[in-house]
């Protein structure tokens, strides 16, 4: 198992490939029904997993650069002298500036995360006894029980779940608790964490940031964010009769 350029330019040749052909397959809900949700997300995993893991394994067969761009290739690997005999080649430059970008980047999100985190853990808590017994009724239906809790922001945004070790459920402060799809909106929040969402787009905030010159991640993070909300979506409402369908939606 080795890390080369030819692995690394097969891994981003082919789940930019990957990436464009779900684009195009998200553009038209007809093809979402075609393929499925699932298997569109299990091909989202298949290239985060290759991403993961960019090397050359035995079995694996890896595009030659030389091959496509010989010239190219052949700059980028020769060596230019600097001073007292030392010298560098714009791979080793190139290198060096993904390395850069990366601990700048991965920097960036570990201070943006722990900002959220401080800004999450200093909101105003719920006590409406209405939230926690609605709460109590859906995690008790898991196998396993997690502790949620409820806090109100100022920020006007849609509620989320957040954390890792320590779960929030985030409501803005004009929420109204007596909201008619206020259980559809818990369920789908606590579904995120239940069915491993935060860790997947935590692991893909990571990538990115390792990833940082490769505006194909991007997209493909906007991507899993919309499927992973259908699929929950679809997920909740499995054993829903039409009316309450219908009455989430209204």
């Amino acid at each position: 198992m080795n890390f080369t350029f030819s692995s690394l330019f097969t891994t981003t040749f082919y789940s930019s490939l990957l990436i464009i052909l779900i684009y195009f397959m998200l553009k038209k809900e007809s093809r979402i029904r075609l393929v499925g949700v699932r298997t569109l997300i299990l091909c989202i995993l298949l290239s985060l997993i290759k991403l993961i893991f960019p090397f050359e394994f035995f079995c694996s067969r890896n595009i030659n650069p030389t091959f496509i761009y010989p010239k190219i290739y052949q700059f980028i690997k020769h060596p230019i002298m600097l001073f007292h005999d030392k010298t560098i080649s714009p791979l080793d430059l190139l290198c060096f500036v993904w390395g850069a970008g990366i601990i700048f980047f991965l920097t960036r999100f570990a201070v943006a995360y722990i900002r959220m985190t401080l800004y999450i853990k200093n909101l105003k808590p719920i006590k409406d006894p209405k939230l926690y017994s609605m709460l109590d009724h859906i995690v008790g239906k898991k196998k396993k029980h997690i502790p949620f809790r409820f806090v109100s922001s100022e920020a006007r945004a849609s509620p989320f779940v957040f954390g890792i070790f320590r779960l929030y459920i985030v409501l803005p402060k004009t929420f109204e608790i007596d909201s008619r799809n206020l259980y559809f909106i818990i369920s789908h929040e606590i579904a995120h964490y239940y069915n491993g969402d935060l860790m997947l787009k935590f692991v893909l905030s990571l990538l990115r940031a390792v990833y940082w010159w490769n505006p194909f991640i991007k997209l493909l993070q906007n991507q899993l964010i919309r499927l992973l909300e259908i699929n929950i979506d679809k997920t909740v409402t499995r054993d829903w009769s039409d009316s309450q369908k219908l009455d989430c939606l209204s």
